[in-house]
């Protein structure tokens, strides 16, 4: 999703790593996404809190409305849609047909039981969640949250992946 959670996932990715991020959700959605993601970088670029310009990072960001292609190939999937159960149900199971097997899915999830959710998910043991706290660019901690299938793997992963992004993460 690209509210407000979404978007500071994106602009922490797309300034840390420097990474594609397909973001999808509503066609109502990502031009104000995109707009809030370009004020919040551009502002971070007046304080020389970047490394590449803002027109370089806003490319790596691909707005999609369906199910696409894009998704053939991503790694990992974080979720940040609203929290509600019948909601994240339905992305899960268009997801995971979308996205490869071996691709770790993680819910941004403030307040829903991570082992209610992973009974959407095909391949429970990629599944997580990790929890950021907002704004995503100012706050350092982020919550991983293993569920009762949760493989090692996939919390190594998402640990990795905090790390990289410059969080502190909390199991």
């Amino acid at each position: 999703g690209f509210g407000i959670m979404g978007r500071g996932i994106v602009i922490e990715i797309v300034r840390r790593l420097q990474k594609p991020v397909v973001v999808k959700d509503l066609a109502a959605a990502l031009e104000p996404g995109k707009a809030a993601v370009r004020k919040v970088l551009e502002g971070m670029a007046e304080k020389g809190k970047l490394s590449k310009p803002v027109d370089e990072l806003m490319k790596l960001i691909i707005p999609v409305t369906d199910w696409t292609d894009d998704f053939k190939d991503v790694d990992v999937v974080i979720e940040a849609v609203f929290e509600d159960p019948a909601v994240k149900d339905e992305v899960y199971r268009s997801l995971c047909a979308a996205v490869p097997d071996t691709c770790i899915l993680a819910s941004n999830t403030s307040s829903l039981p991570v082992n209610l959710l992973a009974q959407s998910v095909k391949n429970p043991q990629r599944f997580a969640g990790i929890h950021f706290f907002s704004p995503v660019w100012k706050m350092e901690l982020v919550e991983i949250i293993r569920g009762k299938d949760t493989s090692d793997d996939a919390m190594n992963n998402l640990i990795a992946l905090a790390a990289a992004l410059r969080k502190r993460p909390v199991v």
